[in-house]
């Protein structure tokens, strides 16, 4: 828990070092994204924009929509920060969702939950 802990403040303080940062500090090294989009590799970019990230929230998304029945917003608070779906009233459905994103993030980063 600490490492998706650290991760969250990290993200919330800019202090990934992104390709583009990299770049800033080297030039030799590439400003773009790890994903191999070809864009520019920015924190945003990196954690929310590129094509492939995206894709891969608009698959858990669309999977814990139908399980749980419910309109869950593809929203980067909702996904990357954890913060509370609005449409939704019932406290364990909160619940669900956020240690469903929970798991996404350990998994996706090797963290054993």
């Amino acid at each position: 828990m600490c490492k998706i802990q650290n991760s969250k403040s990290s993200l919330l303080h800019r202090a990934y070092i992104t390709p583009s940062k990299f770049n800033k500090m080297d030039n030799s090294l590439s400003h773009l994204c790890w994903h191999g989009c070809s864009e520019t590799g920015t924190l945003i970019h990196l954690m929310w924009q590129c094509p492939a990230v995206k894709s891969f929230w608009k698959e858990v998304i669309s999977r814990l929509s139908s399980i749980l029945i419910v309109k869950i917003p593809l929203c980067p608070l909702i996904c990357l920060l954890g913060s509370k779906v609005d449409n939704i009233q019932s406290t364990r459905i909160q619940c669900i969702i956020a240690l469903a994103f929970l798991s996404v993030k350990c998994h996706r980063s090797g963290v054993e939950c």
